[in-house]
């Protein structure tokens, strides 16, 4: 599930960097020219959020916690939720 999730945010950053340089024009000398400031901009936050991802894909959580007995002890204050009438199918619907 986690490693579908960065997948997806990595297309979407990937996309976003390709769509940004679908604007961009080379020039006489060999550099590239970006007519639309958008797409500088959007490149430039698809690194950032790349960046980001990469830092956060990094991130180990130890579940390890999850087993121990101190967890296990904790008391469930949880209460259930009470069934209750159904009103109308649609509350916005004119009376």
């Amino acid at each position: 599930m986690k490693k579908t999730i960065i997948i997806t945010i990595a297309l979407f950053g990937i996309a976003a960097f390709v769509f940004a340089d679908v604007n961009a024009q080379e020039s006489e000398n060999g550099l590239i020219a970006d007519k639309n400031p958008v797409s500088s901009e959007a490149s430039v936050l698809a690194a950032k959020f790349i960046k980001q991802v990469n830092i956060i894909s990094k991130v180990k959580i130890n579940t390890e916690v999850l087993k121990g007995p101190i967890f296990k002890s904790f008391a469930d204050f949880s209460r259930p939720i009470p069934q209750e009438e159904r009103s109308r199918t649609n509350p916005f619907a004119p009376f």
